[in-house]
């Protein structure tokens, strides 16, 4: 992430590589739990975990794929929320909030999987900016990327504890929210996540 800030023209972290970095935050906490992953991150610098949820805690919402990485998103930054909502920084609680109610709202079967920048119509620096292609794609080639990807199949763990990631969301976060003394509805960023909110209610039944 330090690459992308600092040797890129626009500054901007690509979009695979923060969903990357979400998944495997994710996958590291459901396996390992949460404070093993604070230690691990504070041996880099301290309190990096939510920086990088400070300033890319609003692309949650876009690892939506394959479907198991999406439950592990949703229960982890859920347990995240729950047991360390003090350690946010500034309005970062709402931005993860707000980004896991867009993740829960989406239809996991309705969203697509790899992009590959063969199909994408645009130049790389477009390319760059949609999310099709890495920084490191274009250093090596400008004009067309061919991306290949191979199925593999993932053993969730979470099965039998979590069948439903929506589910589990709203109980817990709506438990944390009467906690705090509030709703849900103060937690949100937006007119949009809270007709998302609304709809999610309808869907779980919560």
């Amino acid at each position: 992430m330090h690459f992308y800030r600092n040797n890129t023209r626009n500054k901007v972290i690509p979009l695979s590589i923060t969903k990357a970095i979400h998944i495997f935050f994710s996958t590291f906490m459901i396996n390992f739990g949460h404070d093993k992953l604070l230690q691990s991150c504070d041996k880099i610098q301290p309190g990096i975990l939510f920086m990088i949820l400070k300033s890319e805690g609003d692309k949650i919402k876009f690892c939506s794929a394959p479907v198991r990485d999406r439950k592990y998103v949703i229960a982890a930054y859920t347990n995240l929320i729950t047991d360390k909502s003090a350690m946010f920084l500034e309005d970062s609680l709402k931005q993860v909030i707000s980004s896991l109610i867009e993740l829960s709202s989406k239809n996991p079967a309705a969203t697509g999987g790899f992009m590959a920048a063969s199909q994408h119509e645009g130049n790389a620096e477009e390319m760059l900016e949609d999310g099709a292609i890495d920084q490191t794609f274009a250093f090596q080639r400008q004009t067309h990327i061919q991306l290949h990807s191979a199925k593999t199949e993932q053993s969730d763990k979470l099965a039998t504890d979590v069948p439903s990631p929506e589910v589990y969301f709203m109980q817990k976060v709506g438990a944390f929210s009467q906690q705090q003394g509030t709703s849900m509805s103060a937690f949100l960023v937006s007119d949009k996540i809270g007709a998302q909110l609304t709809s999610l209610c309808q869907q779980t039944g919560i």
